[in-house]
């Protein structure tokens, strides 16, 4: 039984770098796909490659968001900091970076397992019935930080609309994010480079991090990927926000690294979320439920185990495939690539999400680039996402 997990395991690891390495295909997809097939007589071995695809895709998902500014959901934000790194030499820094901050957190869950189990559905109780005041004041904070206030407030109100809109369309949760986030972070950011003919420079494989560094981000990141993995609506890239507005214009180090954190932890917490609270938070722990009649205790520490082992094998990867990028960035026709990347995510959203996708993808991009023109944080742009859940829970 033991090699047929292991075998499980490696599945998943090399499924999990499939979908983060090409943009557009998500785990959920393939979550999807393996519930479709209902293999139910297989649980434990399913739910291992589930969990291994989802903490392995955490990781390598970084690489086409930081060399080609291509997000996946949970990484658009990536593409801001990340781009600079580019654009300085230090792409790989940027993902080992985001590894460290993956690795951090999963340490810091094994260390504070206890603590969880014995206190988080009573915080959760507690907290539910504050989500409308906690996004409110995300929403705030947000704008409130910008010197021009006023064009703060326009982007965010306009992004706010722009969701409003998508979710109001026949679109799945799935194909709204693929052509909103791919819009508002990625076409535009490719589209603004690609338009100042920016070309990538020679790539450093430095890549350290002071261990203080190391610990405060991942922590910060460990805290916020706890309330995108437990409360609702509170996702990975609101919980960015505030750690982008934590770190502030000198921390873009821990920010990357609070990013990876939030992204990986992210995953193993939505699936303690089944037994603690008895929610399902993403697409990984909804499969994983169908796939047991009833999460158990024991269960729950299996995937706790089977994600420390993907871990290892996913930063490892991931570190390997950013090397050899690296190692060839200087040998390629950025703007080529640029225009590469743009047409496949317009493909990718047009497969993914329909004709109805794209003109919802054009409209975030040119949003995204006005962002930028009037020089307003691009984080402003999840207001996309924050306003239509506001609106929600404050029965709107």
């Amino acid at each position: 039984m033991f090699f047929e997990i292991i075998l499980f395991i490696a599945a998943g690891v090399i499924v999990g770098t499939f979908t983060g390495l090409i943009p557009g295909i998500h785990v959920n997809m393939i979550a999807a796909f393996v519930l479709g097939f209902s293999l139910n007589e297989y649980p434990l071995f399913l739910g291992a490659f589930l969990i291994s695809l989802g903490v392995t895709h955490s990781f390598v998902d970084f690489i086409p968001s930081i060399y080609l500014g291509a997000p996946d959901p949970s990484t658009a934000l990536a593409v801001l900091p990340g781009h600079k790194y580019l654009l300085r030499g230090h792409a790989h820094m940027a993902i080992f970076l985001s590894v460290v901050g993956g690795v951090v957190a999963i340490f810091l869950l094994l260390l504070s397992l206890p603590i969880i189990f014995a206190f988080l559905p009573q915080t959760y109780a507690a907290l539910k019935g504050t989500i409308p005041l906690l996004l409110f004041c995300i929403m705030t904070y947000m704008i409130l930080l910008e010197k021009n206030k006023k064009a703060a407030f326009l982007v965010f109100a306009l992004s706010g609309i722009l969701g409003i809109l998508s979710f109001k369309t026949y679109l799945n949760e799935t194909q709204i994010f693929t052509a909103l986030l791919s819009g508002l972070f990625g076409l535009s950011t490719i589209a603004t480079t690609a338009a100042h003919n920016t070309k990538a420079p020679k790539q450093s494989l430095a890549a350290n991090t002071p261990a203080k560094d190391a610990v405060v981000g991942g922590f910060l990141g460990f805290l916020a990927g706890l309330a995108a993995g437990i409360l609702p609506a509170i996702g990975s890239s609101q919980s960015a926000i505030l750690m982008n507005n934590l770190a502030g214009k000198k921390g873009a180090r821990k920010y990357i690294i609070s990013l990876g954190a939030i992204n990986t932890i992210n995953i193993l917490l939505s699936v303690l979320a089944i037994y603690l609270i008895g929610r399902s938070r993403s697409g990984i722990a909804v499969a994983v439920e169908g796939l047991f009649e009833m999460v158990s205790m024991n269960d729950v520490l299996f995937f706790v185990g089977v994600g420390i082992l993907s871990t290892a094998f996913a930063a490892t990867t991931t570190i390997h495939i950013s090397k050899k990028i690296s190692k060839n960035m200087i040998r390629i026709n950025y703007k080529k690539l640029n225009c590469g990347v743009f047409v496949f995510l317009l493909a990718s959203i047009l497969i993914i999400s329909g004709s109805l996708g794209i003109l919802v993808a054009l409209t975030g991009m040119f949003l995204g680039i006005y962002a930028q023109i009037v020089r307003v944080k691009k984080s402003l742009l999840l207001g996309a996402l924050v306003v239509p859940v506001f609106l929600v829970f404050i029965g709107l």
